[in-house]
């Protein structure tokens, strides 16, 4: 039985609702995996602070916040 990927989009009945980009919806998966930022960023092969940003933009649209 093939299981359904959670939809991962900001859950507002704005139409300009913004979408995860396939970067972040891999962090955000090996981040519900139990991998730590650094275990993340040497998976994927980028720098620590490139997942911070990239879990600060996650957070933003999943929150609905604009950032101001």
């Amino acid at each position: 039985m093939k299981r359904s990927k959670p939809d991962l989009r900001k859950q507002s009945g704005d139409a300009g609702a913004a979408a995860l980009t396939h970067r972040e919806r891999q962090i955000l998966r090996l981040l519900s995996e139990g991998l730590s930022n650094k275990e993340i960023g040497r998976r994927l092969k980028v720098a620590d602070g490139t997942i911070k940003v990239h879990l600060h933009n996650i957070f933003e649209k999943l929150s609905g916040t604009t950032g101001s």
